[in-house]
This record gives C-alpha cells, sequence and structure tokens, in this order.
C-alpha cells in the first residue's frame, strides 16, 4: 500500500488544531512492542484493515479508523488469552526438587561469537554474520516467540536479557490429593531470577497455568499476571516429602542398563526426561568442571557393571558423599570428546545432565573432600 500517512483513504483530510494529531506510524509500532509482534507484521495487518474499510464505502480518515481495528484485535486477542489462561491457572501445593538453572538466549550468543572469534579470527565472524565492521555481536534469532524477528543480524543490544528457566517440582492441584511431578517454566526476565531464592525439597504453595497434564506428569508455564504471579510461598503444612517423592518417582525410574537405548528412542525430544536410581560410586567434588558442574559415576544397585556419568550443576546442592543411595531427574545427552589423533570431536557415552537430585533417607553418606588448603600446610616436595 506504501508509505504509511494520516491521509484519508476515502475523504478529505479535516485537522482540528485543539485535538494533538495522530500519529499513525508512532501507534503502530507501539502495537509491535507492546505484543512483541514485529513491525512489519502489524502494518501489513494495518493494511488489510484499510483495504477492508476503502472496500465498505466508508468516508472519513480510514487510515486511522483502520489502526484503531488492529488495536481492537489485540485487545481481543488478549482478552481471549486471559480468559484461557485463567481457566487453565491453578493454585499448586508441594515443593520443588530442581533447576534447570538460568539460560540467557541473548548472552549465548554473545559467547558463541567470542569464541568463534578466538577460534576463527575476526574476519571469519564477519563473514560468518555474527559481527559486523564496527565489531558489534549481531542478533542471530530469526523468530521471537514465533515470529520473524525485524531485527535479527543487527547489533544485538548489550544490555538485552532473553531468560528462560524451568523448574521441576512434586505439586498437587487445589483439592486434589495426587502429586505429580511438575515442570514449570518461564520467559520472564525478573521471575526467572527471582526463582534464585526458591528453597529445594520445602513445602510451598504457587500458582502457574497448566499447559498439558498427563496421568503422571504436569507441564505448566509460569503466570505474570499481577497479584497471581507464579512467585512459590512457604507453607505451614505437614507434608511427608521423603514418601511423596518415593511415591511420585519411583515409578518413573529407568534401568541404568538400558540409558543408551532410551536416548536413541528420544533422542529428537526436546524435552526428553529420565528418572534413574542408583549408588553413588565416585563424585568429583574436588574437580569441577569450568563451569562449576561435578561429575558423578552413577552404579546400578544390582549390577555395578551398568554406570552412568551424570553432571550436576552448581546451582544444585550436594549433601551426600559416595555409596549414598539417590534418585536422579535429569536429561540424557551424547558426549563428545577431542579424539587424540585427529583432534576432531567425536561422539562418546550418553551421561546426564542434572535437574534433580535426591538422596535417599536412611541411605547416604556425608559429602566429604580436601577443603581447601592454606598457605601454612606443609607438602613435602622430596622423598627418600
Amino acid at each position: 500500500m506504501g508509505s504509511i500517512s494520516n491521509q484519508h483513504l476515502g475523504g478529505e483530510n479535516t485537522k482540528n488544531k485543539k485535538i494533538k494529531e495522530f500519529n499513525i506510524e508512532g501507534r503502530l509500532k507501539k502495537l509491535a512492542e507492546q505484543n512483541k509482534v514485529p513491525y512489519e507484521t502489524i502494518k501489513s495487518e494495518w493494511e488489510v484493515e484499510c483495504k477492508a474499510l476503502n472496500e465498505k464505502g466508508l468516508k472519513g480518515d480510514l487510515s486511522k479508523l483502520a489502526c484503531h481495528a488492529v488495536a481492537n484485535n489485540y485487545r481481543r486477542k488478549k482478552q481471549f488469552q486471559q480468559k484461557k489462561d485463567d481457566s487453565t491457572r491453578e493454585a499448586l501445593y508441594g515443593f520443588v526438587i530442581g533447576d534447570s538453572g538460568i539460560f540467557d538466549k541473548a548472552q549465548q550468543i554473545r559467547n558463541e561469537a567470542k569464541r568463534y572469534i578466538d577460534e576463527h579470527g575476526v574476519q571469519a565472524a564477519k563473514e560468518a554474520q555474527l559481527i559486523n565492521e564496527d565489531g558489534e555481536i549481531l542478533d542471530q534469532r530469526p523468530t521471537i516467540f514465533g515470529r520473524v524477528n525485524p531485527k535479527h543480524l543487527e547489533p544485538l543490544d548489550p544490555n538485552l536479557k532473553v531468560r528462560n528457566r524451568t523448574l521441576y517440582g512434586i505439586f498437587r492441584k487445589n483439592g486434589s490429593k495426587t502429586f505429580k511431578l511438575t515442570s514449570i517454566q518461564t520467559a520472564d526476565n525478573k521471575l526467572a531470577l527471582a526463582w534464585n531464592k526458591v528453597k529445594l525439597f520445602t513445602p510451598c504453595q504457587t500458582v502457574a497455568i497448566i499447559k498439558e497434564e498427563l496421568k503422571t506428569e504436569v507441564k505448566a508455564n509460569s503466570s505474570q499476571m499481577e497479584g497471581s504471579s507464579t512467585i512459590f510461598k512457604a507453607v505451614k503444612e505437614d507434608m511427608a516429602v521423603d514418601s511423596i517423592v518415593l511415591d511420585t518417582l519411583g515409578p518413573m525410574v529407568s534401568p541404568i542398563k538400558d540409558l543408551e537405548e532410551h536416548h536413541k528412542t528420544f533422542a529428537d525430544a526436546w524435552d526428553r526426561k529420565i528418572v534413574l536410581k542408583g549408588i553413588v560410586a565416585w563424585l568429583n567434588v574436588d574437580r569441577p568442571t569450568s563451569f562449576g558442574s561435578i561429575y558423578m559415576g552413577l552404579m546400578d544397585p544390582e549390577d555395578e557393571e551398568s554406570l552412568v556419568r551424570v553432571l550436576i550443576p552448581e546451582h544444585l546442592p550436594i549433601t551426600f558423599g559416595e555409596l549414598s543411595e539417590v534418585i536422579v531427574l535429569g536429561k540424557t545427552r551424547r558426549s563428545k570428546y577431542k579424539d587424540k589423533e585427529s583432534g576432531k570431536l567425536v561422539e562418546g557415552d550418553v551421561i546426564v545432565d542434572v535437574y534433580a537430585v535426591y538422596a535417599l533417607p536412611g541411605l547416604s553418606t556425608p559429602k566429604e573432600g580436601r577443603g581447601e588448603e592454606t598457605d601454612d600446610q606443609e607438602v613435602e616436595g622430596w622423598i627418600d
């Protein structure tokens, strides 16, 4: 339709100097920002409304009326979604058992660009469209919330945060006595950060939007609605946490010996999860990864030959030691290592990235470690 203007599509424009002139382009840009929609999409919808009004033979400032129509359409969508969310928003009672940790997409883009520069150089990064001529890191997201990203390959705001986080818990809905494994995901920056203070295995209540409910599992999104946001509040309720964990996760346990087959079966599932039960054969508390994570060897209680490496992230506390019997909730992943001869990355064994770990009561040992060395500790440098 061409450039946006405040001219009539069906008649002369009569200006009232007492009324502030309506800026259509500014209004459409604001709608795009408020609804997290590309400006090009909003403009296209406005053009459709302009055409529809014109075809009706209406007179007046049709371009402005079309702008109102677009705004009203988004109001209706929000209202519908709000009603839909209200119908699925549930009060939940239980406790959090695990945490995916914060994933920041914007920071990931920055980190990947810097790693690429370190490995291949600045010029190669420019050619790969990771940075521009001024060395600014470019936005690699082709879509945002399923829609085209209008700022794709434009400089990424250095202060931008795009946080995502998932908490795992065992909760029951208000009025129900059945506890289910529950995942609650948020893409809200403030909530993702606020969940740093959530306590594990502590009775609490919260509110979440139920997206899918299965026989033994619930998948939910956070609620950002004022007064009903997904903030966790401690409750003085006598919950048998130990038995609830065993009753809920026990039937979901997969044999360690079947891990390889399990991974092959669910490798393409983005939300694949696995529950394992085993004995802590070894625990590298003194040798954390560069990210602060700890590797642990989990051995089948009835078959010492069946063992899997699991990786416990830094944000999950380790309160147990070797020989403890634990239940682990996590996600399988094919490890990779650098081949000594070729220097290339090759596939290794299947490991598990841990979301939650629970030491069985009466079957755990205390955590052990070297402790920190002090300057006055004497070490023999030579032995005859």
